[in-house]
């Protein structure tokens, strides 16, 4: 029926050029509108599925971001308050020491004459702290270099000292700002305070480090036992956060 319907209309068109014409156009027009739409139906769905994918995806990457934003600020809290309680520890110890040196040298002075032994053991108590001061401003000071060989020189005079550990925990931070970065020395200071002074405040912050070195270093196993010690011992030491960050730790690569 289809073809005898194309004879009837390829019959009229040839009536005239102009008929002829006309009739080409709607035998296409006839012909063709069930396909194109189709097809063009088909585009749209699919473009709409893939426009739709493309918007889930850009959501889950925002949300992603937020994530990660959201912890980042968290640590950044988490640091910017441990930093400023070492710095409130570190100007209060300060303060304390110059105090000390100031009270030693007038203590010294009043019993120079009394009695030369004890003026004796009030001088070296007096030079040893103002070489500790000395190495210590040069950490203030940002002369990394010049801190690490005073706190070295101070450790041969008075490796026994009354700020010997203070000394020994400054070359392990120190070794740890150096370029390149020492490991390995740093470890070793670390390990010497806690072996050496083994109740000092310092033991701790030793610990944690200690834990954050080995696990740089690969040492895992080590690493977790440290850390897990620092949490099992001293948690809810006053002036301490190293439990707290050996905890953060933890959580975060183990």
């Amino acid at each position: 029926m289809v073809a005898k319907r194309g004879k009837q209309r390829a019959g009229r068109c040839r009536a005239s050029p102009i008929s002829g014409l006309l009739c080409a156009v709607l035998c296409a027009v006839a012909a063709g509108p069930v396909s194109v739409q189709a097809q063009a139906y088909r585009d749209g769905t699919e473009e709409g599925t893939s426009r739709q994918a493309l918007i889930q995806e850009l959501f889950d990457y925002v949300r992603f971001l937020q994530e990660e934003l959201r912890q980042l600020r968290g640590q950044m809290e988490q640091q910017n308050a441990t930093l400023e309680a070492l710095r409130q520890r570190q100007t209060r110890q300060y303060l304390e020491l110059e105090a000390r040196l100031q009270s030693l040298e007038q203590l010294q002075q009043s019993n120079a004459e009394t009695d030369p032994a004890l003026a004796i053991a009030e001088q070296n108590a007096a030079e040893e702290s103002r070489a500790y001061l000395v190495a210590y401003e040069q950490v203030k000071a940002g002369r990394y270099l010049e801190a690490r060989q005073a706190f070295q020189r101070y450790l041969v005079e008075w490796p026994g000292g009354e700020n010997a550990p203070n000394a020994i925990y400054w070359l392990g931070d120190l070794a740890l700002a150096a370029v390149p970065v020492e490991l390995p020395d740093a470890l070793v200071y670390f390990e010497r305070l806690v072996q050496d002074f083994p109740e000092h405040t310092r033991v701790p912050d030793a610990l944690f480090k200690q834990g954050n070195i080995l696990h740089l270093q690969g040492e895992r196993t080590r690493s977790r036992e440290l850390l897990e010690r620092v949490v099992r011992s001293y948690s809810g030491v006053p002036g301490s956060a190293a439990a707290r960050l050996a905890a953060s730790y933890l959580r975060q690569h183990f």
